[in-house]
């Protein structure tokens, strides 16, 4: 999505779908060779922790870097960036929640 798109965002997976590419499809003989398929498509946020729980078992056995982590990291604090989340407090942040979805 990114070179063929020109996608410069985060690429998120389904909830559990980055388990689903071992446990359910087969995809792979390993989780740990399904991390590296999943970070290999371009995946950026695991929802649902398939990948972080595999992620350091898959760096031992030398199938992902720490380059593939942090390429990850990049476009993750990027998109944080651009959300704004590190910027100082704004006029909207002091809405209190009493006051969301209030008349």
């Amino acid at each position: 999505a990114r070179d063929s798109w020109g996608f410069d965002g985060a690429i998120v997976s389904d909830c559990d779908a980055d388990d689903d590419v071992y446990s359910r499809h087969h995809y792979t003989a390993t989780p740990e060779e399904s991390v590296k398929k999943i970070l290999d498509a371009g995946t950026d946020v695991d929802c649902g922790g398939f990948v972080t729980q595999h992620a350091k078992s898959a760096m031992s056995q030398g199938l992902i870097t720490e380059g593939d982590l942090d390429k990850r990291l990049f476009y993750q604090f990027r998109l944080r960036m651009r959300l704004g989340h590190f910027d100082p407090v704004g006029p909207l942040d002091r809405i209190s929640m009493v006051d969301v979805c209030s008349p």
